[in-house]
């Protein structure tokens, strides 16, 4: 059987609630990329994805147990999603528990989260490394101490290990394996403060439509003079909203607060949901087609399909 490469990180599932419709396996999205700024079309198996990004490698498990494991637990929240989008409400606490627990996986499992966990990992090997170096006492000292717990060691000199620390012609790499554990473990300290939250569902404007995006659970302060969209707060915090498009007919909002003054939902909901998605984005926003709106920048309203020549013009008028 042929090895599954292409792991969503953003599960395909949720991505067909954005397609143009059709048969499911064909669903296409428009895109925006804004690394590239260009659009284009494409499946959404192509989109949302990395290459082994749920590989692990455990002595008697297959690589893509992890893969799997979500693959079968995706089917069950599929079909509690649908039944949220079409009922606007969430008809029973599973329904409720499908839609938090993927926001939580969402949230935790995506490249740019686990590129910091990674640096953060990293950046502590560094240190640990730089501590056993300060002297060659301790250098020497730690040697002693792993041999005479059983390690094997090999015999380098203080000067050649230091000289090689010093140079930085080297590559850390942390096991992914032990990366995709520790977002397991994490999952619930994110699962419990989204549980705390009330939720409110929010309709599109008619005519309009909510996008999505590479990590489209945006977590943004709820107060107009702490808004910072490219600052992001910690999940147990008060006075924050945490924003998640379902379906380009509709999202939910999350807040600890009840009765939140937000000038976005008393007058334009979906191009405030859009533009708050898309500045949280990664790389790329997903729709359904080019025709929604978002603010960037200075641009307001500004269609989908026009953030290339317009982005581009403002660039350009920058040099």
């Amino acid at each position: 059987m042929a090895e599954k490469a292409n792991h969503h990180f953003i599960p395909q599932f949720y991505l067909r609630n954005f397609g143009d419709g059709g048969d499911p396996r064909k669903a296409k999205v428009f895109v925006y990329d804004k690394s590239t700024n260009k659009t284009f079309r494409t499946t959404v198996r192509n989109v949302g994805s990395k290459r082994h990004f749920n590989r692990v490698d455990v002595e008697g498990h297959d690589p893509n147990s992890i893969e799997d494991a979500f693959a079968e637990m995706e089917g069950k929240i599929s079909r509690d999603i649908s039944d949220v989008i079409a009922a606007r409400s969430f008809p029973s606490d599973d329904h409720y528990s499908s839609v938090i627990n993927l926001i939580a996986w969402i949230s935790l499992r995506n490249p740019r989260m686990r590129a910091n966990l990674e640096d953060f990992h990293r950046r502590i090997a560094e240190g640990v490394m730089g501590q056993v170096l300060s002297t060659k006492e301790r250098y020497e000292a730690i040697g002693r101490q792993m041999r005479e717990a059983g390690q094997e060691v090999k015999d380098v000199s203080y000067e050649e290990v230091r000289r090689f620390y010093e140079s930085k012609e080297y590559d850390i790499e942390i096991d992914q394996t032990h990366l995709i554990g520790l977002e397991l473990r994490t999952l619930d300290t994110i699962l419990e403060p989204l549980a705390y939250r009330k939720w409110t569902f929010v309709n599109a404007m008619p005519g309009e439509q909510f996008i999505t995006s590479d990590e489209p659970t945006a977590l943004i302060f709820s107060r107009n003079e702490l808004y910072r969209p490219l600052i992001s707060p910690g999940h147990g915090l008060r006075e924050t909203l945490l924003v998640f498009p379902l379906s380009p007919e509709v999202a939910i909002i999350g807040a600890f607060e009840d009765n939140l003054d937000l000038p976005g939902l008393k007058f334009d909901t979906t191009t405030w949901v859009n533009s708050i998605i898309m500045w949280f984005a990664d790389r790329q926003i997903y729709a359904r087609d080019g025709s929604f709106r978002v603010h960037a920048g200075a641009h307001l309203n500004l269609k989908g399909e026009d953030l290339p020549l317009r982005l581009a013009a403002k660039k350009t008028s920058k040099t």
